[in-house]
């Protein structure tokens, strides 16, 4: 355990965190001079704000995507509202700085404007949809951002502009990222604060849920204090007994009201504590961070039973890769970063004094009355709590992942080449390991010569480093003379901070293509500083920093050299510098397996269900990601009371987001499930199969005989799943008068285009699998395929053997088909494996090593050779089971590189509830998996490249 003190604290800040006072926190004294909240079902004019609407513009309260909201209608008019500052406001807000937040979904048009304008200069962010129905903002004074592509009008968003009254900059923020940092804002004689469609001219429409603007304190600013810090990189936190007990600490945190907490870690279970608080005398007394029962990451407060802050994130966060997250409450609520990002925003506002009688603290379990519980499995590398919350670059900057490129520190190396740096001195300049202030460092003695040490970063590290955004760190003490160069150059642009101390003793940074600046007059080389350039991606800009305030942010130079490099870089200039640390490291925003949510019971609106079962997916040619599923009244199969439908989520993001639900086919007399999707590559159409029921009566009850409803149908669409075909009944022509039930079953078809003339040189088929309930009861599998492009379906023959169910299939390389099914019969095992060398007619079986639950897995071709590929690759996705052997959990991933004879052993994807999957190749090359993450209720995809998988 490591406790931190104040003092040490403040080296944190100024060498590692740098939170600078251009970020500081206002506490206590913020004036609230405005706000508007829909829930109140009452009118912008009755809480305050005067109504500035002309023309036929309108404004209303209406129900929107479930809740209330405040509906601008600017058609043929402004439909606008705003307040008039004081003069007292206006010079607040200029000393001390202001806010100013809103929550939003523009529907329509263009000119909807929130902004805050005090008589001199106008902070004016323009909202508009544009024709591709992209969510676009532009900042005057500043540049224009794409906020959302394509389905930019879909969901409510949180916007906030955050005044710096030190550097007299603003900071845009979206949904929690900053998207502009240094907003100079606009000359504007305009006093007021107003939000809606600020044109008379330009139509435009949004839906409100609440407006805030607040001038800030007028006392001094409070910055987020470090109060402890506990590193536990060396405990093995194994889930049932080891953690780690803080009580000692607990005085030094339980008073507080508001404050942030920090957590690193890497988690492989579910109901894990991170850290808690907790009461040992009550049972139901504590404040927890944990990993909930879902994955998610959680705030659990309770007060004697009573939650008081129930706050999570809707992402998991159980998948063995290490995250950051800083969970931050005061009086405004609750916020979760995550990894960078906001994950979750909410109400709750109690912090660790809300609960009473604490006297428990650890680390990787919670402790109440009945003993020690939740522990926690995975790896707790550092936890800190602050005395407040921080801002939204701060909590970004703090819980962004990085990769360490190359680093140089005087605790851990004596000379940078042991470090991996190369030695690029020249003349007779050197560099040494010497003593001052009682600690080593590295000095850079420039003197006749050139004293410099460089890394030369590849290709995948400078596209990492572009497209991700990176930071170069060094804590150094220029003693004398100057070409002190610190910098990284990528072959197209180089950043460079020339450092120096000139004849007045003065500290001076000369920034390469910007400005120059004294940082420090006189004493220069007294002390050792903090500098850092923090490249952005987005605006391809870098900012220079000297002990953690912003000093420019410029655009660099071009430069051919492809270089990270540290010391003096000039054999002509002498310059000498001594150095305790170095680092340069790219930002790994993008986690190596992406996850959202698909369906989630409950909250799919009005067409959605409370139950969602069977999924399967598919990816059309333009890049739509389909994903059907069983939308059920309850979790039970088909034959039980209530309505089963076949519904559909599509994608145009590569699965970052999901359009609301479509249905396919729903009728009160029936239910409708197992639905199988396939493309027919020709012509880029979407077919899915599915099957009808009768009400009450299904296969798994046997109750189904073969005069009864049973039909197989489909649907087709030629436009990536917008519209579908009526239904078209295949039944009469795929399925025996004596069999009791067809069923397409879930998952994918596929279409065959490596037949040979042995084969029947089918290329062209599209076929699936089917489940068949034979005359005798017995289950079976047979296909069904189509050889004119759809217009005709014929079936093949039986499974050599009863019990194969639920079933998918792959085309190995020389044409035979691979079926890998379900047992529900009687044989020993869990799966069946057959193969068929006359596209899909006639089945034999074989041996596999697949040790799988009975349960419907995804199979599919990741690459072929005789298709440019490097290898032959077949890959599975299905529950890993537990120690205890096969069940329902931990979703892997297996892979086949000789053409289905041996699988291996699987790398898990999803720690926790993974029942059935689908899996398909994107057509950028990255795999996709939809899996059901609880028993019936939530449905989420998964991205990833295939080095995911492969060892490292």
């Amino acid at each position: 355990m490591q406790r931190i003190s104040q003092l040490f604290f403040l080296f944190v800040t100024s060498c590692t965190l740098a939170f600078s006072s251009g970020y500081e926190n206002y506490a206590e004294a913020n004036t609230l001079v405005a706000s508007f909240d829909a829930s109140n079902s009452s009118s912008p004019s009755a809480q305050g704000w005067n109504n500035f609407t002309n023309g036929q513009a309108t404004g209303s309260i209406v129900q929107d995507l479930g809740t209330p909201s405040w509906k601008t209608s600017g058609i043929s008019g402004r439909a606008q509202w705003n307040v008039i500052p004081t003069a007292a406001i206006n010079s607040q807000a200029n000393t001390y700085g202001w806010t100013m937040t809103w929550r939003s979904r523009i529907e329509s048009g263009a000119y909807v404007t929130d902004y805050y304008s005090n008589g001199e200069k106008r902070f004016l962010p323009i909202l508009s949809i544009n024709e591709s129905g992209d969510l676009v903002v532009s900042l005057a004074g500043a540049g224009t951002y794409t906020l959302i592509t394509a389905s930019g009008s879909d969901s409510y968003h949180d916007y906030a502009i955050e005044f710096n009254a030190n550097t007299q900059l603003a900071t845009f923020s979206f949904d929690g990222v900053v998207i502009e940092s240094d907003w100079i804002g606009e000359s504007s004689n305009q006093n007021m604060i107003a939000w809606g469609n600020g044109s008379s001219n330009i139509n435009g429409v949004a839906y409100y849920k609440n407006v805030a603007f607040s001038a800030l304190g007028l006392n001094s600013p409070a910055e987020a204090q470090l109060v402890a810090q506990w590193n536990t990189a060396e405990v093995v936190f194994d889930g049932s007994s080891q953690y780690l007990t803080i009580d000692n600490d607990l005085a030094a945190v339980q008073h507080l009201s508001q404050g942030s907490i920090f957590t690193q870690f890497k988690a492989t279970d579910t109901t894990a504590t991170l850290f808690s608080a907790s009461s040992s005398v009550d049972g139901s007394s504590e404040f927890a961070v944990l990993i909930n029962t879902d994955g998610t990451l959680r705030v659990h407060a309770r007060e004697n039973g009573s939650f008081i802050n129930d706050s999570k994130t809707t992402i998991t966060y159980n998948n063995n890769q290490e995250h950051k997250a800083l969970i931050m409450v005061n009086n405004e609520g609750t916020k979760i970063y995550v990894d960078g990002h906001l994950a979750y925003t909410g109400n709750a506002t109690h912090f660790l004094s809300a609960v009473t009688q604490l006297d428990s603290m650890n680390i990787g379990r919670n402790y109440d009355s009945s003993g020690g519980q939740w522990y926690f499995k995975g790896s707790i590398y550092d936890t800190r709590i602050y005395d407040n919350v921080m801002t939204a670059k701060q909590a970004e900057e703090l819980t962004r992942l990085s990769t360490i490129v190359a680093r140089f520190d005087n605790k851990q190396h004596t000379d940078p080449v042991n470090a991996g740096w190369i030695n690029d001195s020249a003349g007779s300049a050197s560099g040494s390991l010497i003593t001052e202030q009682d600690q080593p460092v590295w000095q850079a003695n420039g003197t006749s010569g050139r004293a410099e040490w460089e890394v030369r970063p590849s290709a995948q590290i400078n596209h990492d480093a572009n497209s991700l955004g990176w930071k170069m760190t060094t804590i150094s003490r220029v003693v004398s003379g100057g070409a002190i160069s610190d910098y990284y150059a990528n072959g197209t642009k180089r950043f460079l901070a020339l450092l120096s101390i000139n004849a007045n003793g003065d500290l001076v940074a000369n920034l390469e293509g910007g400005g120059s600046h004294t940082l420090v007059m006189s004493t220069g080389a007294q002390q050792y500083h903090t500098y850092e350039m923090i490249y952005d991606a987005q605006s391809g800009l870098a900012t220079f920093s000297f002990d953690g305030t912003a000093i420019e942010t410029w655009a660099g130079k071009a430069s051919s050299q492809n270089v990270i490099v540290w010391g003096n870089g000039s054999s002509g200039t002498n310059g000498i510098a001594n150095y305790r640390h170095v680092s340069f490291e790219t930002f790994g925003s993008t986690p190596p397996i992406f996850e959202s949510i698909v369906f989630q019971g409950g909250q799919e609106g009005v067409d959605g269900m409370s139950n969602y079962r069977i999924p399967s997916i598919v990816q059309s040619a333009n890049n739509t990601l389909l994903a059907f599923i069983e939308g059920r009244p309850n979790g039970a199969d088909p034959g039980q009371a209530g309505q089963i439908n076949i519904s559909l989520k599509r994608s145009i993001d590569m699965g970052r987001t999901w359009l609301p639900v479509q249905i396919i086919h729903q009728n009160p007399l029936y239910d409708y499930s197992d639905p199988r999707p396939f493309v027919d590559k020709a012509t880029n159409t979407v077919y899915v199969f599915y099957v009808q029921w009768p009400d009450l009566c299904a296969q798994n009850g046997n109750c189904v005989g073969p005069n009864d409803a049973n039909y197989l149908l489909y649907r087709k669409s030629t436009d990536n799943g917008l519209t579908w075909s009526d239904a078209v009944d295949v039944t009469s022509q795929v399925k025996d008068p004596t069999w009791r039930s067809i069923n397409p079953g879930p998952g994918q078809g596929i279409q065959l285009q490596w037949q040979t003339q042995a084969q029947g040189n089918h290329n062209g088929r599209m076929i699936f699998p089917a489940i068949i309930r034979a005359g005798n009861s017995n289950f079976y599998v047979a296909t069904v395929f189509s050889d004119d492009g759809g217009i005709s379906w014929q079936k093949g023959q039986f499974t050599p053997i009863s019990g194969p169910t639920e079933a998918d299939m792959v085309e190995l390389t020389d044409g035979t088909l691979l079926l890998s099914a379900r047992n529900d019969g009687t044989a020993a095992g869990t799966r069946y494996h057959f193969l068929s060398s006359d596209a899909g007619i006639t089945w034999t079986q074989i041996s596999h090593d697949l040790v799988i639950s009975k349960v419907d897995i995804g199979l599919t071709r990741y690459s072929a050779v005789r298709s440019g590929d490097t290898e032959d690759r077949i890959i599975v996705s299905a529950p890993i089971g537990t120690s205890s052997g096969p069940s329902r959990n931990n979703l892997g991933i297996w892979s086949s590189i000789d053409e289905g004879h041996t699988f291996g052993t699987p790398y898990q994807l999803v720690y926790g509830i993974s029942a059935y999957s689908d899996i398909l190749r994107l057509h950028d090359g990255s795999i996709g998996i939809i899996y059901e993450a609880t028993g019936s209720t939530l449905l989420k995809y998964i991205n990833f490249e295939l080095a995911v998988t492969q060892p490292k």
